[in-house]
């Protein structure tokens, strides 16, 4: 099981599609892994050689994101960030873990 950090966005994706980062939505798949660019990602080559020997379950840690979450402390204690991703740990019950981010690692602690 790979655990990232939230689902961070690139900030050129906003201006490039003329979007603003306050009143959009943009979804997206774990560590963009949809985007043509993707396969030079640092998370992709370690993803892709992982998987030559293991099944591996890629989540991220934060299912939302929003420009300025960090400030709302109501978000960041909500169910869906701290029950959540135990209950996901608890269902896939994999082998190992690893974690990108130190944010990821501390908040699995």
């Amino acid at each position: 099981m790979v655990i990232g950090s939230e689902p961070l966005r690139n900030w050129n994706y906003f201006s490039e599609n003329n979007l603003s980062i306050y009143d959009q939505i943009a979804i997206s798949t774990p560590y963009s892994l949809h985007l043509k660019d993707a396969k030079e990602t640092v998370y992709y080559k370690i993803t892709e050689h992982l998987s030559k020997t293991h099944q591996i379950y890629l989540t991220d840690l934060r299912k939302i994101w929003f420009a300025g979450f960090e400030r709302h402390k109501r978000f960041l204690e909500a169910k869906l960030h701290n029950a959540f991703p135990l209950d996901e740990i608890n269902y896939v019950n994999p082998e190992c873990i690893i974690t990108f981010g130190k944010n990821v690692f501390d908040a699995l602690l």
